[in-house]
This record gives structure tokens, sequence and C-alpha cells, in this order.
């Protein structure tokens, strides 16, 4: 091996050993861009739970409104109005949840009894 290397002219022995420490960079270059592709991965699905959670609070604090005008309207025929209005809201906060495409919130209106709420709003429209 020692006859090897002094056989080779001096321009290949300094391509070598700068071919060295190239590859060394080049490898650590790459690994370093892999860990920067996974935290963005990471930091992306973050954003997505963060995102779905504050749909689900949305449709938390819409759901309360509707029932609390709900009551009103059960006790005493007032709030009507806002009754109707907050509906398309919560509808629209539920579509939300069901187009995220998250397989663990996918059934949300089966296992909530939420599809049922358009049975229990029906009433309502006819009701004047």
């Amino acid at each position: 091996m020692n006859k090897f290397f002094r056989r080779l002219p001096l321009l290949a022995k300094l391509m070598l050993i700068g071919l060295i420490p190239f590859t060394f960079l080049v490898f650590v270059t790459i690994q370093l861009y892999n860990e920067k592709t996974e935290k963005l991965k990471l930091f992306d699905n973050y954003r997505t739970y963060i995102h779905e959670s504050a749909n689900i609070n949305g449709l938390i604090d819409a759901l309360q409104e509707e029932r609390k005008f709900a009551f009103d309207y059960a006790m005493t025929k007032s709030m009507r109005k806002e009754l109707v209005l907050q509906r398309p809201k919560t509808d629209e906060l539920l579509q939300k949840l069901i187009k995220s495409g998250n397989p663990s919130i996918a059934g949300v209106t089966t296992y909530t009894k939420l599809g049922d709420l358009d049975k229990t709003g029906a009433g309502l429209t006819v009701l004047k």
C-alpha cells in the first residue's frame, strides 16, 4: 500500500487528500438536510393538530351558544332570530371537522350524535 501511494503523482495525492474531507462534508450536509426536513414535517403536523383543535373548540363554543339560544327559545319564546343565525355557524364548523381528513375524527357525527342535529332543529323552522 505504501508503494502505491509513493508511485502516485502529487496531483493525485492532493486530490485524495481533498476528496476525503469533501465526502465527509457532503455526508454531513445530507444528514443536516434530512434532520431539518424531519423537523419541518413535525412542525407541520403540530400546526395541523392546532388547527383541528381550534376547529373542535370553535364547534364546542358554537354548540354552547346554540344550546343557550334554544333553551331561551323553549322557555320564553325569545332569541329565535339568534338561534336561527347560530345554526349555520355550527353547521359550518361541523363541516370543517368532517372535511379535515383526520381518521380519528372522521365519524364525529356518528359517535357524538351531531348528525341528528338537523332532525332536532327541523321543528324550529316550522315554528314561528
